[in-house]
């Protein structure tokens, strides 16, 4: 099976090999997870390399996105076009939700989990990990 690497430390492992090609990947959780930082890595990382991707946001506008990640040092115009956004602005107003409390706060400081639930045809690793920004995005096992 064809995989798309995330080019993130230590995920491509978890996922046992990458993503696999043609899929369609839901990434959920609590506000202040990383959520946007995670998806946006892997996407703009493969557009460098000529892979096209696109992302899809319900709950933060285009331009605040753009904003959020070039913040972090992925600039959108670098992808040569190869990375498109789609804001579902209309939508987002519609939907309302329950609120949900960030990441955890425990013995080693913020902790972000990483929690690859189910891809069909694959032999992955199902248990939480730990996402970490620290001179870029990696993740490692949770600590307890």
């Amino acid at each position: 099976m064809k995989r798309i690497p995330t080019k993130m430390e230590g995920l491509d492992d978890v996922l046992g090999g990458g993503i696999p090609d043609g899929s369609v990947v839901l990434v959920s959780g609590a506000p202040g997870t990383m959520k946007t930082s995670l998806t946006y890595h892997i996407l703009h990382a493969n557009a460098l390399d000529g892979v096209r991707g696109l992302y899809v946001s319900l709950e933060q506008s285009r331009a605040s996105l753009v904003d959020h990640t070039e913040g972090l040092g992925y600039r959108l115009e670098d992808t040569g076009g190869n990375l498109s956004i789609l804001d579902l602005g209309m939508l987002r107003k519609k939907l309302t939700g329950p609120t949900q409390q960030p990441a955890r706060q425990g013995e080693f400081g913020m902790q972000r989990q990483l929690r690859v639930v189910k891809m069909r045809g694959t032999r992955h690793e199902t248990g939480y990990h730990a996402l970490v920004f620290d001179n870029g995005l990696r993740v490692t096992r949770i600590l307890a």
